[in-house]
């Protein structure tokens, strides 16, 4: 049996035409265990993270509202772009270790320029990313500030993009798809003229956010 490319949302599904259907929909056309949201998932739009997004946040959650339990849904509302302390699974772990880790890299470019040392500032990670401080002074090394939050952006979307394998249709697509929206939003909201602006508030919150974690551990030090 030929195989055949059937385009979902975001998704190029390639499968036989019988063998695929009957391990992902399972009797009855119900998506079987692991392949629950089969259908939310494959009705999403493609996003694109230079082009605008296909619709807000908002109406992505009242999509999702219907079709997760109310803890699911929950703990899909609270998913954000900034690294929290309670991840709500797997997937929003890495990408709160990898996003701090490249803030880390962000303060060790601005405290070079500022004469401070970054060591104090850094925020725990319990993982490294040989690549990333090269990577991040790569992108800090434009003379454009918007091209400048452009590669910044480009690695986090990279580095969604290498967390999606394994995760067709589970609960962490939809976190991936998530984050993704919340980054193509926060790109749709910058113009050029406002590049500048973020670029130096963005790296002041971060010096700002790594004092005010270092702080409790210089008041306890002798």
């Amino acid at each position: 049996m030929s195989a055949v490319v059937l385009e979902y949302g975001r998704f190029a599904l390639l499968s036989d035409s019988y063998s695929y259907h009957v391990k992902h929909m399972g009797n009855g056309n119900r998506p079987v265990a692991g392949t629950s949201y089969y259908y939310l998932v494959s009705s999403l739009p493609l996003l694109r993270l230079e082009e605008p997004p296909p619709f807000p946040s908002s109406e992505f959650l009242d999509t999702c509202r219907g079709q997760l339990s109310a803890t699911r849904f929950a703990k899909l509302a609270q998913v954000t772009l900034l690294p929290r302390a309670r991840a709500c699974c797997e997937v929003e772990r890495q990408w709160n270790e990898w996003e701090t880790g490249l803030r880390n890299c962000l303060v060790r470019h601005r405290a070079a320029a500022l004469g401070l040392d970054p060591e104090r500032l850094f925020r725990p990670t319990s993982e490294v990313w040989p690549q990333l401080d090269r990577q991040v002074d790569e992108a800090m090394n434009g003379r454009d500030p918007g091209q400048r939050e452009l590669a910044l952006d480009r690695l986090r979307w990279q580095h969604l993009t290498d967390l999606e394998p394994g995760h067709d249709f589970d609960f962490e697509t939809l976190v991936i798809y998530r984050l993704k929206l919340l980054l193509v939003e926060k790109r749709s909201a910058r113009t050029v003229e406002r590049g500048e602006r973020n670029m130096e508030a963005l790296l002041g919150r971060v010096l700002e956010d790594a004092h005010a974690h270092r702080a409790p551990d210089a008041a306890g030090a002798p």
